[in-house]
């Protein structure tokens, strides 16, 4: 028979397992009794997982009150399609615990066969939107592709289509695939004359008024910024504030050392940050051939500047741009 499990998974180093939100089942059933009868007979279920761990204040019992797994509906639907809930302490099975790539938290996790689909990140609310993305998810997965895969395939089959392309980058966050997300960022900044064509649109849509230059480029400052801070790629103090840490340098040695060692174990979290910074770095790379072959734009130089700038010019960069920050 078919094993279907979702799992949502709330870590939490500010309240107790007392305090926690009520995970009662959406039937009504206790999770213990899901856990003890229909899940250890039919190996279908919604799992929670509840433990202590690094993340604080992974959601309240208001937030989980009014959460899509409180929504009549979706429980009606999740009953349609025999997926029940359970309850699993993160803590009984430290070893099946750590196999999960957890970026954020709460995340959902949808299993098959034991092996991990598709995931999601968030609560999310109870409304009309929320329950029917979660409805697409599963409909997707149980239909061989998630919305991942789809994605994936449209883009591929038009490359240049920038619509298709934010929609396969908002599929990766929702799931939290950050490293891809990452490559389609580096990809846009880039092709920064075909995403400046679609933003432009959008923007006349939105404001009703056409995008400035300085308003575009106030966009990509904020891109790379993004970029710079989730790959730790700007200078900063040091823990005890003695000296600074070179960001690119010593982003440049870690991923020297991982090279030059790969042997060496490492955690999925420490390999998507390896991940993500040579992704940047390749687009900092690229974008210095265009420089030294004399093909780069002002725009192409404006986003080179922006990946490299440290100090005073980085921070004169952020004062140019900040009013035109939407």
């Amino acid at each position: 028979m078919l094993r279907t499990f979702i799992l949502l998974i709330i870590l939490t180093s500010t309240i107790s397992l007392a305090e926690t939100p009520n995970l009662a089942c959406l039937s009504g059933e206790t999770v213990n009794e899901i856990f003890e009868s229909r899940l250890s007979r039919s190996g279908r279920g919604f799992i929670v997982i509840v433990g202590e761990g690094i993340h604080k204040n992974g959601f309240t019992a208001e937030d989980w009150k009014n959460s899509i797994w409180n929504d009549q509906e979706f429980a009606q639907y999740l009953r349609d399609k025999k997926i029940s809930v359970a309850f699993m302490d993160a803590h009984s099975d430290p070893a099946y615990y750590s196999t999960l790539n957890i970026s954020s938290v709460p995340s959902v996790f949808f299993i098959e066969q034991k092996e991990v689909r598709s995931s999601r990140h968030g609560l999310g609310r109870a409304n009309d939107e929320s329950r029917q993305n979660m409805i697409d998810w599963i409909e997707a997965i149980r239909s061989g592709n998630t919305l991942v895969d789809s994605a994936y395939i449209a883009v591929n089959q038009d490359p240049e289509n920038i619509e298709l392309r934010q929609k396969l980058m908002k599929e990766l966050w929702d799931e939290r695939r950050q490293s891809e997300y990452t490559a389609q960022t580096c990809w846009l900044l880039e092709h920064n004359e075909l995403n400046r064509e679609y933003l432009a649109e959008q923007y006349v849509q939105e404001y009703d008024t056409v995008i400035s230059e300085e308003e575009y480029r106030a966009g990509l400052l904020w891109q790379v910024m993004s970029l710079r801070d989730n790959a730790g790629l700007y200078k900063q103090a040091s823990s005890g504030g003695s000296h600074e840490k070179d960001g690119w340098a010593t982003q440049l040695s870690v991923l020297k050392f991982a090279k030059e060692n790969p042997w060496r174990k490492m955690n999925s979290s420490y390999t998507e940050s390896i991940q993500i910074v040579e992704l940047v770095l390749k687009l900092r790379r690229t974008l210095e051939s265009k420089r030294n072959n004399n093909i780069a734009t002002d725009r192409d130089l404006f986003i080179l500047k922006a990946l490299t700038a440290e100090g005073d010019e980085a921070r004169a960069l952020v004062e140019e741009y900040q009013p035109y920050f939407k």
